[in-house]
């Protein structure tokens, strides 16, 4: 069983993923953390020193490389992951889907200044203009997100609430 999390980020993608791995035993792969590992450089250093194109041509071909690779996982996609090249349709054609849909307020409150200074996206945007920032970035990302096999909403999610949404899968 290959899984695929995404949303925005802040949404609970890897937390969630990685109690999802853990109760499913499988392994959970981090796809930002991934990129970071393989570059030796966290993603605003990439955004800053190669720009956001080379990351998304980088983020591509690690989510292709670690699907050639791994039979089974829970994988939390970056945010933007979904949303570049064909990658959406890949993720589906290539298992399954969940968009996790938190409300923007809510991701708002949870991105705390350190949180912010790891995602280059949102790091130069005022703690008063992010909800702003999000909820326009989610009007983006959302026809890609809701290309996902399933949705699930909430802004407490716990793993139980993917473990029935898979049971269902079933």
């Amino acid at each position: 069983m290959k899984i695929f999390l995404i949303g925005m980020p802040g949404c609970g993608k890897s937390s969630l993923g990685r109690q999802l791995a853990d109760t499913l035993d499988l392994p959970f792969i981090d796809l930002d953390e991934v990129i970071t590992a393989k570059e030796n450089q966290n993603i605003p250093e990439i955004f800053a020193a190669q720009g956001e194109d080379y990351f998304r041509i980088k983020e591509r071909k690690a989510l292709h490389n670690i699907n050639d690779v791994y039979r089974e996982f829970v994988m939390a996609t970056g945010g933007g992951a979904p949303c570049f090249f064909d990658n959406m349709a890949y993720i589906n054609k290539s298992g399954i889907s969940i968009f996790i849909d938190v409300d923007p307020y809510i991701i708002a409150n949870r991105l705390t200044v350190k949180d912010l200074e790891e995602r280059p996206l949102f790091n130069n945007i005022a703690s008063d203009d992010l909800t702003k920032e999000l909820i326009k970035k989610l009007e983006k990302r959302k026809p890609y997100y809701q290309q996902a096999q399933y949705t699930i909403q909430g802004n407490n999610l716990r793993v139980e609430d993917l473990l029935d949404l898979l049971q269902k899968e079933e």
